[in-house]
């Protein structure tokens, strides 16, 4: 017999098979002719059998396990924990946790699920009922992992509409808070793409002002342009010196009070800023690509996620072939590329939005009227001043936050 072979050894009349528990021990003698397989299917069930006992001599009603549970937890873990646990308790009310099976589990799921409760939700109160096992019993098989989780559909972006936005920063006092969820909502970078940019990143694209992205997800670096609002928050930023990491929780806080001050419904969060810097592109006209590109997506499924089909500009090109086939009906009349894509086949300027400040003489990339850049760019490293507008403090990393 392999020295492997866990709790099974060889003896002068045959095999030996123990089976031993924290509090329990106890074996059972084979023949030696024996195949190794039914000693191990006596073991495993041996085992199971005795565990589950263990189980039972500590556990009573569910409710009565839900209360020990509670007891241990604190603050929002104990709410969210109250409330999924609450309606096992409720379903199951009287009945030992013990004898709880893996099909009535769910049973419960699938009713749920059936009377139209959502899919996170389902998977929520599974999860919590998951946990319930395990702090009952860490070493014994958990009835909840032979269950299935139901598939939860792709959460639907949630673009601030521009009128709600004007509202919610009208009423958000000025703080540093504010300065960086403007910045959000105009850049459309992520939080913690805000947290790690440094002043050495605002730099010039094409003479335009623009920030190095260096930290987004997947580690490819993006230059995303300042328009106007952005290039003002960032200005606010620097001279309240508050650069490097903040609490995202605190800017959801002044957000949600901000959106009570101006009447506005919770909906909104201060990451569908983002959401809404990407709707506000597709609106102007910007392609799929650009977009991808600004918010700094490898993959472009991503994006049109994000950015969803503007469903009137879809209305406005069917209507345009209207147009284009009553005053061109056989399609004669030359195409004019400069309507289209401008100079040497540039992208056309996007329109800028309110409070947002344009260079007359350029397009969002800093192209002058002849197609070439009126400035070169800096060199790496080079910091953005702007004839002054911007300070930035070389010792911010020693100041207090």
């Amino acid at each position: 017999m392999s020295r492997r072979t866990v709790g099974i050894r060889k003896i002068s009349t045959g095999f030996e098979v123990i089976v031993h528990t924290s509090d329990v021990w106890t074996s059972k003698r084979f023949p030696p002719d024996t195949p190794l397989a039914v000693m191990r299917v006596w073991r495993e069930e041996k085992l199971r059998a005795l565990r589950g006992n263990r189980i039972a001599r500590v556990a009573g009603s569910i409710e009565v396990e839900v209360d020990k549970f509670l007891r241990r937890e604190t603050g929002r873990r104990h709410q969210d924990f109250a409330i999924l646990l609450g309606h096992w308790s409720k379903r199951f009310a009287g009945k030992s946790l013990v004898l709880l099976s893996p099909a009535e589990i769910q049973q419960a799921l699938d009713e749920w699920r059936a009377q139209g409760v959502k899919a996170s939700t389902v998977n929520h109160r599974r999860g919590a009922l998951r946990s319930l096992f395990r702090r009952l019993d860490p070493d014994s098989p958990n009835p909840v992992d032979r269950t299935r989780p139901f598939k939860e559909p792709e959460p639907e972006p949630r673009a601030v509409p521009e009128d709600v936005l004007e509202r919610v920063f009208a009423a958000m006092p000025e703080s540093v808070t504010k300065a960086r969820l403007e910045i959000i909502a105009h850049t459309g970078m992520r939080h913690s793409e805000l947290m790690r940019v440094r002043p050495d990143d605002l730099t010039l694209l094409e003479g335009a002002p623009a920030v190095m992205v260096r930290s987004g997800k997947g580690g490819r670096p993006r230059l995303v342009p300042l328009n106007g609002r952005a290039l003002s928050a960032f200005q606010r930023l620097g001279a309240a010196n508050g650069w490097g990491v903040f609490s995202q929780s605190s800017a959801r806080i002044v957000w949600h009070r901000a959106c009570r001050a101006a009447g506005v419904p919770l909906l909104y969060r201060p990451y569908d800023l983002r959401h809404r810097f990407a709707t506000r592109l597709r609106e102007k006209g910007a392609d799929l690509a650009d977009v991808q590109e600004l918010l700094g997506h490898k993959d472009i499924r991503t994006t049109r996620r994000y950015a969803p089909v503007v469903r009137a500009k879809l209305v406005n090109l069917v209507n345009a072939l209207e147009a284009t086939d009553a005053t061109d009906p056989a399609g004669l009349a030359p195409r004019r590329e400069a309507d289209h894509h401008g100079p040497e086949g540039a992208h056309p300027a996007l329109p800028a939005g309110p409070g947002e400040v344009r260079d007359a003489g350029s397009t969002d990339a800093g192209v002058g009227p002849g197609g070439a850049a009126d400035h070169a760019a800096p060199g790496r490293g080079q910091a953005l001043t702007l004839a002054g507008l911007l300070v930035v403090d070389r010792n911010w990393q020693s100041r207090p936050q």
